[in-house]
Formats: structure tokens, C-alpha cells, sequence
């Protein structure tokens, strides 16, 4: 089996580059895996001491066969630095497997990522692996449902992935057609089947007030009926749910659980799975409920936070009117 390279990155958080990098260490393939680091530079002279304390832990990272270390000079942003990361990995290799400073992942990850780039590498329908999924206190699937994977139709998950260089030279991250996208009412509703605020997310990147790359990702897998392979199990959780993360804000209960086994995971294609529609469903179900931010905002530490539970309310309501008026 061929091992793809790794590209992480990370910024200004010590604590959690740490305790990423020491449970991608853990993983089965680490010792046969190149690792890439890419570290984003200060946006200001506050960023200095912190990353002063991440180049220490990346500079004394071991257990991967191979480390490459990239520290930038100036901040460009998760977008930018993300891209042009992967970018210059994909000049030499044929797929790559992306996690960031704020993704746990458990030990099976890195032999589902490789099994998976391998077996689906043909199905060119298969744009993005993910080893995340909801834990199962969040989230749950019918028992009808056996298999060990499920698809879903255009929408990426960038919480510990992986992609093939073909699929991802394909990505229009100027999203060219947007002018003509954003005045199709039909287009919208069916984009928002992924999650309510998908073609918000898309305008805003667009304007500007967003600084991402995966919605674009998940509008080109849209426009090419392209789809994403979940574990039924997750085998990576976001911890970056606090102040110290970019698009994150506070904790949430979608950290906390323990990994289950997943050593024996059995691959199977989208056309071997009869009954894949209801686990994608149960999946964008859950993801596209306009009232998520309400969950949110009433987990363990919100509850004493009256301010958080309106703040999520107003913007759920916004989202659940928005969906209203484009259907």
C-alpha cells in the first residue's frame, strides 16, 4: 500500500499543536509517513511569543519517517496557507491527507485514510475521506444500517480528510459562476441540502467576510455530483471549539467522547450500499437543523450564559428565515 503525505498546519496554539501531533504519532502508519508542517506567520507583534512556543514543540516533533517544516515570515491566512500547502505537496504526489492543529485524531485514522485513497482511488465520483463523523451522543443511525462508511453528496469535511490530486486541480476556488449560481433559487435550495447556511457561507466568502477555502470545495463537488466517504464512527474530533480557534468559539459537546475501535472497517463502494441514503441522511439532518447553534449554546458551559443562548437563538432564526425565503 502506498502511504500519502501528511499536511498539517498550524498557527498560534502550542497547547493543541502538541496534543495533535503527539496522537497522529500514536497512529499505526506515522513511523511510514512523510509529515509536512506548515506554521502560518504573526499577524501582529502579540503572535510573536506564541509562536515562539509552537516552533518549539514542531521543531521537536519525532515518530514520522520523514518531517518538513515550513514556518511562514508573514500571516496569510487559513485559506491561503492551506491551499498553497496542499498545493506544493500534490506537485509530487498523487493524494494527500490533511489534518489541522486542532484535530484529535485516534490511532486507525491514517490506515482508514491510505486504505480508503487506495480502494476509491478509481471512483472518480469520491472527491474527499473523512474520518469525522458526530459521536454517537449526538447523533444516531438506524439499526438497519451495517456498513462501516456512507456517503454524502456535495459537501467536503475538512475535520481530518483526505483527496487525490486530480479531484482537487478541479476545485474552482474563484467559484467563476457564482453571478449566475446566486440568482438560481432551484440551485440554492438544492446546495443548502448539505446545510442551511451553505450558500450564505459561499456569499461571504465571496464578499469577503470569510477567510475559507472548503466551501468552495463543497460547491465544486455540488456542481460535479461529487461525493464525501464518513466513517459511521468518528475517528477524529475537533477540539478548537474555544476563543483560540479561527471559524470556533467556544467548547461543545461534539469533543467529547472516546474514540471507538475501527481496525476492522470494511471499505465498500457507494453502488455495494443499498440502503446508504438513510445514514446520509440522519448525517445532513442533523447538520443542516437550523437550530443547531441552539443545541450549541445550551451545552454544559453555556447554560449559565444567558447572553450565548439569545445571541444563538437570533442566529438560528436568521438561518431557519433565510432557508424560508430561498425555498
Amino acid at each position: 500500500m502506498k502511504i500519502a503525505p501528511i499536511a498539517f498546519f498550524c498557527f498560534n496554539r502550542a497547547d493543541k499543536t502538541r496534543e495533535v501531533l503527539q496522537a497522529l504519532a500514536l497512529n499505526n502508519l506515522a513511523t511510514e509517513s512523510e509529515l509536512f508542517i506548515f506554521c502560518d506567520g504573526p499577524r501582529n507583534i502579540r503572535d510573536l511569543a506564541a509562536l515562539q512556543e509552537v516552533y518549539k514543540v514542531i521543531d521537536n516533533i519525532r515518530g514520522f519517517k520523514n518531517i518538513h517544516i515550513v514556518k511562514r515570515q508573514i500571516n496569510h491566512g487559513s485559506q491561503f496557507s492551506i491551499i498553497y500547502g496542499i498545493n506544493s505537496i500534490l506537485e509530487n504526489h498523487d493524494s494527500v491527507i490533511v489534518v489541522e492543529d486542532d484535530i484529535i485524531t485516534s490511532k486507525d485514522f491514517l490506515k482508514f485514510s491510505n486504505q480508503a485513497l487506495e480502494f476509491y482511488k478509481e471512483e472518480k465520483n469520491v472527491w474527499c475521506i473523512s474520518g469525522f463523523n458526530y459521536p454517537k451522543h449526538l447523533i444516531s443511525y438506524p439499526n438497519s444500517y451495517k456498513e462501516d462508511v456512507f456517503f454524502v453528496l456535495g459537501k467536503n469535511s475538512s475535520w481530518g480528510w483526505c483527496t487525490w490530486k486530480d479531484r482537487w486541480q478541479n476545485i474552482d476556488f474563484e467559484v467563476k459562476d457564482y453571478a449566475e449560481f446566486i440568482k438560481n433559487k432551484k440551485q440554492i435550495k438544492s446546495f443548502n441540502r448539505a446545510g442551511s447556511n451553505m450558500a450564505d457561507m459561499l456569499r461571504m466568502q465571496k464578499q469577503g467576510r470569510i477567510n475559507a477555502w472548503d466551501i468552495q470545495m463543497s460547491y465544486t463537488m455540488f456542481k460535479n455530483n461529487g461525493y464525501t466517504v464518513h466513517t459511521i464512527k468518528p475517528i477524529t474530533k475537533n477540539i478548537g471549539f474555544d476563543a483560540s480557534g479561527t471559524h470556533t468559539n467556544d467548547e461543545s459537546d461534539i469533543a467529547n467522547f472516546e474514540f471507538e475501535d475501527f481496525s476492522n472497517f470494511k471499505l465498500k463502494k457507494l453502488s455495494e450500499i443499498e440502503n446508504n441514503n438513510i445514514a446520509e441522511e440522519a448525517y445532513l439532518k442533523y447538520h443542516r437543523d437550523p437550530f443547531f447553534l441552539i443545541k450549541w449554546a445550551k451545552s454544559k458551559k453555556k447554560r449559565k450564559n444567558f447572553k450565548w443562548l439569545a445571541l444563538g437563538f437570533i442566529i438560528a432564526e436568521a438561518l431557519n428565515l433565510s432557508v424560508r425565503f430561498l425555498s
